[in-house]
């Protein structure tokens, strides 16, 4: 990867003011390119503190591939799920008997992309909403990317393991990679700020999605907070298939499966030699395996306010220059 292009390219990001700061990692093979630049935020006091390589990000989405997807793919070597097990054997409550976990997956279960009114939702009454939603469409009829479906895997994540879902994510793969960083419950003093709202004022240290602050380390589509430094060791274990984190074979097939542009989990926008991912908040992960290389990139983009585009812009911009500069 072009090391100064990549660096170049942030520095302008953050003189330009289209993010406060920036975390960035350039994963190769015998060594990881860390660029931290700029400050925690936009606002008081966060405006005159520095980034740091320890600083907490909300991994948003990205939460689905680097702790959702890996423990189901976990489950699934170990022979205690089939992926073409219906998704009713582990959550008798979940009212479609013809939906899989390989759909839930895929995003091609049928689920639509998010619940209704989500302003009505409670942590009494979620539960119940997401095991009654209507299909809005026949499953593997098209490919609809869900926020549903991805909390369910988490629930039969935590009905198989028979305990919290944010503690057999610690158990099975944070304490496995020392990702001794990434949690459910950070440290606020220590996050970066997120979107400034009308309900929640400024939302710092807790998951900006609203689904995953009411299921509160409970989620499998949001939740995770992670550092630049932890997520880089996870991506050096699933790019070079170390540490028993997930089998070779089980990376192959995240490579080899391409159903409406997606892995299992993970996005193939790319092509099918990169696996991607992205998070609301700004957060983003490249294994390209063609090049055998990854980048990272952390930043809070929905501070203060989630409509900032032109850091949409700048990652596709800058992914695109990445894709094609073999």
């Amino acid at each position: 990867m072009n090391t100064v292009y990549i660096k170049e390219q942030i520095d302008n990001l953050v003189y330009e003011g289209i993010v406060a700061g920036i975390s960035a990692a350039i994963i190769e093979e015998d060594s990881s390119t860390f660029m931290i630049k700029g400050k925690m935020g936009k606002i008081a006091p966060y405006d005159t503190k520095e980034l740091e390589l320890s600083s907490l990000y909300d991994m948003a989405s990205c939460t689905k591939v680097v702790a959702t997807t890996t423990r189901i793919l976990q489950l699934f070597e170990q022979g205690k799920i089939n992926l073409d097990d219906k998704v009713c054997k582990y959550l008798a409550d979940f009212r479609h008997q013809e939906v899989t976990i390989r759909q839930l997956l895929l995003h091609s279960s049928g689920l639509p992309a998010d619940l209704e009114d989500k302003k009505t939702l409670t942590k009494d009454n979620i539960y119940e909403r997401i095991m009654q939603t209507d299909l809005v469409h026949k499953p593997e009829e098209m490919t609809v990317y869900s926020d549903i479906g991805f909390i369910l895997l988490g629930f039969i994540i935590a009905k198989v393991d028979g305990k919290d879902l944010a503690a057999t994510y610690k158990e099975n793969i944070f304490d496995v990679l020392k990702m001794n960083d990434s949690t459910f419950d950070p440290d606020k003093s220590r996050c970066v700020p997120e979107e400034l709202t009308s309900t929640r004022g400024l939302i710092v240290g807790e998951c900006h999605d609203s689904k995953g602050y009411i299921l509160k380390g409970r989620c499998g589509s949001a939740g995770l907070f992670s550092t630049i430094g932890d997520i880089a060791t996870f991506a050096r274990s699933l790019l070079y298939a170390r540490d028993g984190i997930l089998k070779r074979e089980t990376i192959e097939l995240l490579l080899a499966t391409n159903v409406g542009g997606r892995s299992l989990g993970w996005d193939k926008k790319y092509g099918d030699g990169i696996l991607y991912h992205t998070g609301f908040t700004g957060t983003s992960i490249m294994l390209d395996y063609r090049k055998m290389e990854g980048l990272i990139l952390l930043a809070n983009r929905v501070h203060p306010s989630r409509n900032n585009d032109a850091y949409l812009n700048w990652r596709n911009e800058l992914n695109d220059h990445i894709v094609k500069d073999i």
